[in-house]
């Protein structure tokens, strides 16, 4: 088959993009034709299909009446999807993020030019204006039942009520008017139990969501443990750093690593100067292979998340790199760790709770962790038969 894959990022950026990569290179060595779409970016991976992406836009430098026209709806996008269509013939699309860069207007495309669609829920975008089910510090389920208004009325979307008026009227339109996502997109497939329930419960078509776990191409490399644990992540408030930070305090023996960027970092940095833990180390962004060792050397990865997690590739590559999992009890995380098999789970928000798990971890004796728990011939068999379902 020839399957035009569409993100609208087009380099590693995060978890949906190293999912469009690797499957793109599982598909092609099964013997399928890949094709992408995405937008221009200095940072993007060589494409012979380049030549129609959308120039790049930056919603955040520059605010103006035509590129929140664009955030609503892409003439530009539609267009070039159109010529690359007609150039390639493609015979399914899979769509992974898709929305203000290149928006839901290259769906009516597709569909008009009888290819069907399959898509891949990567974070909570077709029902929460912030993406995040997460508003004020907690998770939140407010617009529910299409009341976008209270996007605005709290202000979720980069904490301002503009954008947040741009994007509750992103969902209106899309969701209640054209009804873009429902018409055009044949299968919805959700990486997580959590994520098809929250789909379904917020009026996606149930007969139309499947479930399908991410699978991991990671190969362990015998690197010996160390008394260290690892967070991965965006250090942001959502992503709950400072949780294992605060638990930190009663390891003084255990190295705690921080790998990532992101606007909390300065913070994090200066709660660990004033409450003087030695044993905590910001690393900053890391590079695959820098990562792959440092997780294999780590006792454990936490995800402490606040908000709903859905399906982090951070805890399917530590599992299948040999390494156990302490996460927050919510969202799709308690579908992913077995209590004492593969690590631990605590409640959201506790600092207790995770010193607790941190000293199980610590005293436990063995984890069940098999060296491929997410095959990839699984994954893509699965795939395959959707795609020749819709086909």
């Amino acid at each position: 088959m020839k399957i035009l894959q569409i993100n609208k990022f087009f380099y590693l950026k995060g978890g949906s993009e190293r999912y469009l990569f690797d499957l793109s290179d599982a598909l092609v060595e099964r013997g399928h034709g890949v094709i992408h779409f995405s937008m221009e970016h200095e940072r993007n991976v060589a494409s012979p299909y380049s030549k129609y992406f959308i120039p790049f836009i930056d919603f955040q430098a520059d605010k103006n009446f035509f590129k929140a026209m664009h955030f609503l709806y892409s003439r530009d996008a539609a267009r070039r999807i159109r010529m690359l269509i007609k150039k390639t013939k493609p015979d399914v699309a899979h769509v992974h993020n898709i929305a203000h860069q290149l928006t839901p207007s290259i769906l009516k495309v597709l569909k008009a030019a009888g290819i069907p669609v399959v898509m891949t829920v990567h974070d909570y975008q077709l029902i929460c204006p912030n993406y995040r089910l997460f508003t004020e510090g907690s998770p939140c389920e407010r617009c529910k039942k299409h009341s976008y208004w209270n996007a605005v009325r709290y202000a979720c979307v980069q904490e301002g009520r503009l954008a947040s008026l741009l994007s509750g009227t992103e969902m209106t339109l899309h969701n209640v008017l054209l009804k873009s996502y429902d018409r055009y997109i044949d299968r919805f497939i959700a990486p997580s139990h959590f994520m098809q329930k929250k789909l379904i419960e917020w009026g996606k078509p149930a007969d139309r969501i499947m479930y399908l776990p991410h699978f991991v191409k990671k190969k362990r490399n015998g690197f010996q443990k160390k008394a260290q644990v690892l967070f991965v992540g965006r250090l942001m408030h959502e992503k709950g750093a400072h949780l294992l930070l605060a638990a930190a305090k009663e390891f003084p023996n255990v190295n705690f690593f921080f790998a990532g960027e992101g606007e909390e970092r300065d913070r994090l940095e200066q709660m660990a100067a004033n409450s003087a833990l030695k044993n905590c180390h910001f690393v900053g962004f890391q590079h695959a292979e820098a990562l792959d060792q440092l997780v294999q050397e780590s006792g454990a990865v936490v995800v402490p998340s606040l908000w709903y997690e859905n399906a982090p590739f951070v805890v399917y590559e530590a599992l299948a790199l040999g390494t156990p999992v302490i996460a927050a009890k919510h969202g799709g995380l308690p579908e992913l760790i077995q209590e004492g098999m593969n690590g631990f789970l605590f409640d959201p928000g506790s600092v207790a709770g995770l010193a607790k798990s941190l000293k199980m971890l610590f005293t436990h004796r063995s984890f069940d962790l098999p060296k491929d728990p997410y095959p990839v011939k699984e994954h893509i068999d699965a795939l395959e038969k959707i795609y020749k379902e819709i086909s």
